[in-house]
């Protein structure tokens, strides 16, 4: 097993937890994308996407679940852009 494989794999375990954490908070449209998106490896449009959704549907996960999700964004190099917008989702 390569780094890369052992990196995919922690990618599709966290985010796979984050979906099964809020999925059930998002219409099923967007939970099937996200599964999907997750299923074939695109874990940075998985995240976006996910990102997308809750503010659409103005749901605010955790502080601990917007603390993970920003992990996982810097991990993959998000720009600034998505992250204002995930920082954005936290309760005031």
């Amino acid at each position: 097993m390569t780094n890369r494989d052992g990196r995919y794999r922690e990618l599709d375990h966290q985010l796979r937890a984050l979906s099964a954490t809020l999925g059930g908070r998002l219409p099923g449209a967007d939970r099937r994308m996200l599964d999907e998106l997750i299923e074939v490896n695109e874990f940075g449009l998985a995240l976006e996407t996910l990102i997308d959704a809750l503010a659409e549907e103005k749901i605010e996960p955790s502080p601990a679940t917007i603390g993970e999700m920003e992990r996982l964004a810097e991990q993959m190099g998000m720009g600034e852009g998505k992250l204002d917008r995930l920082r954005s989702l936290a309760p005031r």
